[in-house]
């Protein structure tokens, strides 16, 4: 009863980082944590990418046990426990890092009757973490972490369960990639303050720098219906 009840809504996949939350600003915080501790921000910086990994589709993966591993070889008398405790403390104020239009973007979708879907990657338990104390999980009918695995399932899914699909990501790889095996669905990609991508060389994907473009793109859409 419940596939009959959403295959004639449009589903809105949003990702979570760099699209509704500022994970560059969130990242800068996690090294300032630490600073107290002896611990700089060139040292965590420099083992950062040491404690990530990439998934099938490109996306990276942060361990945070295995950065604290890392740092604590390299600090003296860095305590496991302490290090571990300071970056956590930044993931449970998580609500701080989303971008100022993000609930007012999330209140427009859902007041139009969109049935929204956060997909994320990341180690489970943390990304988890993260997301619930960002406070947006009510405005979410399904939230679904890719712990290490590939979008091409999940996507294959909601293709066959919902008439209309729309995918929004800051990650051109995994836009292309879900253009190349789902045409059906379509894709917005959302620029971030960091985003560097020549779109002359990429016309097939939409993009916007503000939610409220992308809110705009989608509705405008769906009036065509």
């Amino acid at each position: 009863m419940k596939f009959m009840s959403t295959i004639n809504k449009t589903a809105v996949v949003l990702d979570f980082d760099r699209t509704l939350f500022d994970t560059d600003s969130f990242k800068n915080d996690l090294a300032k944590s630490l600073s107290d501790l002896g611990v700089t921000s060139n040292i965590f910086f420099k083992l950062y990418p040491k404690a990530v990994t990439k998934n099938g589709d490109g996306v990276n993966s942060y361990n945070l046990n295995k950065h604290v591993k890392l740092m604590v070889r390299v600090v003296k008398f860095l305590s496991t426990k302490q290090t571990r405790e300071k970056l956590l403390s930044v993931f449970k104020k998580s609500y701080c890092y989303l971008y100022p239009e993000t609930i007012k973007f999330l209140i427009k979708l859902k007041q139009n009757n969109f049935y929204l879907i956060l997909l994320s990657h990341g180690p489970l338990v943390l990304q988890r973490l993260k997301i619930n104390h960002s406070n947006i999980v009510s405005y979410f009918s399904e939230i679904v972490v890719l712990d290490g695995k590939v979008k091409a399932p999940f996507f294959k899914k909601m293709t066959k369960k919902f008439n209309r699909v729309w995918f929004v990501s800051d990650h051109l790889g995994e836009l292309q990639r879900v253009k190349s095996n789902f045409a059906k669905v379509k894709l917005i990609m959302k620029l971030s303050p960091s985003s560097k991508v020549d779109f002359t060389k990429e016309k097939r994907i939409l993009k916007a720098r503000k939610l409220f473009t992308v809110f705009k793109i989608i509705k405008s859409s769906e009036k065509l219906k």
